[in-house]
C-alpha cells in the first residue's frame, strides 16, 4: 500500500473462476486512512448510481495483475480524477502501475496536500 494525502492506495487483483486459466482483473483501491472507507470528496472519481453520484472507492486497472504501485506528485495535465492520462493530471498526482500483461496504468488522483512540513528529526523541539 501507498499513503499519500490521507489516502492509502493499494492494488488487488480478482481472478477469472476457472483455476486452469492464469488471467483475471486489477483494481486500484483509494480509501481515506482513518476510516477505510471511500474519501468524502472524489479521489479516483464519482460514479452515478439511480438519482445518486457516489465516490469511488476503486477503479478497474484492467486485465493482469499489478504488485506495486508508483505515486507521480507534480504531473501538471488535462486528466482528471480517475482517468487514465499519460499526459499528466490536473490535481497533480498519477497513481502508476505495470500489470503482469505488461500493461502500464495510470490514473489521476486528487488527494489532500501531499506535501510535508516536517523536514529533518533535529527541527523538532523537545
Amino acid at each position: 500500500p501507498t499513503l499519500l494525502g490521507g489516502i492509502v492506495f493499494f492494488p488487488t487483483f480478482v481472478p477469472v473462476d476457472d483455476i486452469c486459466v492464469a488471467v483475471g482483473d486489477g483494481y486500484l483501491y483509494a480509501l481515506f486512512y482513518l476510516t477505510g472507507s471511500a474519501y468524502k470528496e472524489s479521489v479516483i472519481g464519482t460514479e452515478t448510481v439511480g438519482g445518486n453520484t457516489n465516490v469511488k472507492k476503486s477503479i478497474s486497472l484492467g486485465q493482469g495483475q499489478v504488485a506495486q504501485l508508483g505515486v507521480h506528485i507534480g504531473a501538471q495535465g488535462s486528466g482528471s480524477g480517475g482517468t487514465n492520462s499519460s499526459g499528466g493530471c490536473q490535481g497533480g498526482t498519477a497513481v502508476i502501475g505495470q500489470s503482469s500483461t505488461g500493461a502500464i496504468s495510470s490514473v489521476c488522483a486528487k488527494t489532500q496536500s501531499a506535501w510535508s512540513r516536517h523536514l529533518s528529526w533535529s527541527d523538532q523541539r523537545m
